[in-house]
């Protein structure tokens, strides 16, 4: 492999610079795929369950965590995400929350080595400089922040920067995918739509 010293003899010896760029894959967009090296997905569908009742036994020692058939599709994501985010949405109260905020960070960081930072969607504006920067980023609750046209452009630009450079956004909502069309338009709608793997929970909420 040339370094980068090689790599700038290269030039001054006036080889073509757009040939070495693209022999050298320089202008290729990154993909952060995330692929479980060493275990099938079943063991990875085991992984995600044991973190899930780790974390709601440890916010709620009294709670019992339940199956659900979404934590199947979330699994399937973890095993390899094909380069996608991830869009959890559906009705309040079915954990969505705690898996984007919790337990997907800590499979991410314990088992992937990748850091996965959280942010309310509300928070967006304030710290949309520094999420652009992070490789992996989890917006909670998209669609409840105060609407202004400010506000739409910055989750806007999260979502184009995670396209143009190969960022994972993993986000939450309670909104449909025709309410989250009519909050943030199409061309957004179309990011989220093309960039992200989404699984809907379905039911009731689970503190009923």
């Amino acid at each position: 492999m040339e370094t980068k010293t090689t790599f700038a003899d290269r030039y001054a010896q006036n080889v073509c610079i757009a040939d070495v760029a693209k022999k050298h894959n320089i202008f290729s967009i990154p993909q952060r795929k995330i692929t479980w090296q060493g275990a099938d997905l079943q063991s990875v569908k085991l992984t995600l369950w044991q973190n899930i009742c780790q974390v709601v036994t440890t916010l709620n020692p009294s709670a019992t965590p339940q199956p659900m058939a979404e934590y199947a599709q979330v699994a399937d994501w973890l095993f390899n995400n094909e380069g996608k985010g991830l869009l959890l949405y559906g009705n309040c109260g079915r954990g969505k929350t705690l898996l984007a905020r919790y337990v997907l960070p800590h499979i991410l960081m314990k088992l992937y080595g990748k850091i996965c930072h959280t942010l309310d969607a509300s928070d967006i504006d304030t710290n949309l400089r520094q999420a652009m920067e992070w490789g992996i980023v989890s917006v909670d609750d998209i669609g409840t922040e105060v609407i202004s046209q400010y506000k739409e452009l910055a989750f806007g630009r999260l979502m184009d920067n995670a396209e143009k450079k190969g960022k994972i956004i993993i986000a939450t909502t309670n909104l449909t995918g025709d309410q989250l069309r009519e909050r943030y338009g199409d061309r957004i709608f179309d990011r989220i739509c093309g960039n992200m793997k989404r699984i809907l929970f379905a039911g009731e909420s689970l503190r009923k």
